[in-house]
């Protein structure tokens, strides 16, 4: 049980870190975002999904450690929680898993907050961007506008952009 628990340790700790990895990747996202530089965001956004693929097999591997941990210490299924687990398991394990559940939850925390910060900035942005495009569309079809032939009302041309230029 020793063994298991110290793997089960170790596989949480590395879970930490790539958790910890994934808030700074948040977070220079969102100063990319700031910037408005499209290749950085790219690239964060890419080393999320790394991330979060990394730890979904990660995940696998961590359950097959828990499985026999948890029948060990006759958890059911609805007490299989860090916080059940860390009241069945004697010391040095108690310490340790507590310490690693208080860290966790700080990190997904923060996390949390980051993403949410992200979304803000990112709807901003689109927002801006969006209203900009408005006004260039606005403008254009101002552009398209001139007087009737008798100099009294506005006229609108028919003439579209076109894709190809009059050489074909």
């Amino acid at each position: 049980m020793e063994k298991l628990l110290e793997t089960l340790c170790d596989l949480l700790d590395d879970e930490i870190e790539r958790q910890g990895n994934v808030l700074a990747v948040c977070n220079a996202q969102r100063e990319a975002v700031f910037v408005r530089d499209l290749d950085a965001i790219s690239a964060r956004t890419e080393a999320l999904s790394t991330l979060i693929r990394d730890s979904i097999q990660a995940q696998t591997k961590r359950h097959e450690t828990l499985k026999p941990i948890v029948e060990h210490f006759g958890l059911p299924p609805h007490e299989q929680t860090m916080t059940h687990l860390v009241a069945v398991t004697p010391e040095p394990w108690k310490t340790r898993l507590r310490d690693i559940q208080v860290r966790m939850q700080r990190t997904i925390e923060e996390t949390r907050r980051a993403v949410r910060a992200n979304a803000k900035v990112m709807r901003r942005s689109k927002r801006v961007n969006d209203s900009l495009i408005d006004a260039l569309r606005n403008e254009h079809q101002k552009s398209r506008m001139s007087y009737n032939s008798s100099g009294s009302d506005y006229a609108t041309r028919t003439e579209q952009p076109v894709l190809v230029d009059h050489r074909g």
